[in-house]
């Protein structure tokens, strides 16, 4: 089945990790992702995401017909 993909850059990184709260930016990038995990893998997706320092991506790939769905998600 064909897929598509999408990746997204978000201008926050763990520079903007408050002090005492190293690894803030990671962490909500993981809980971000959590809520799409379960809708990936069941249309035959697949996600990842990276924290820099003065960045975060994500992005994922899945079924033609399911991307539309993901995107809004």
């Amino acid at each position: 089945m064909l897929q598509c993909a999408a990746s997204m850059n978000v201008g926050v990184g763990s520079f903007c990790d408050p002090v005492g709260l190293d690894g803030l930016a990671h962490f909500l990038g993981i809980a971000f992702f959590l809520i799409l995990l379960f809708y990936l893998l069941f249309h035959g997706g697949s996600r990842n995401a990276f924290t820099d320092y003065e960045m975060t991506n994500y992005f994922f790939d899945v079924n033609t017909d399911c991307f539309e769905e993901a995107l809004d998600r």
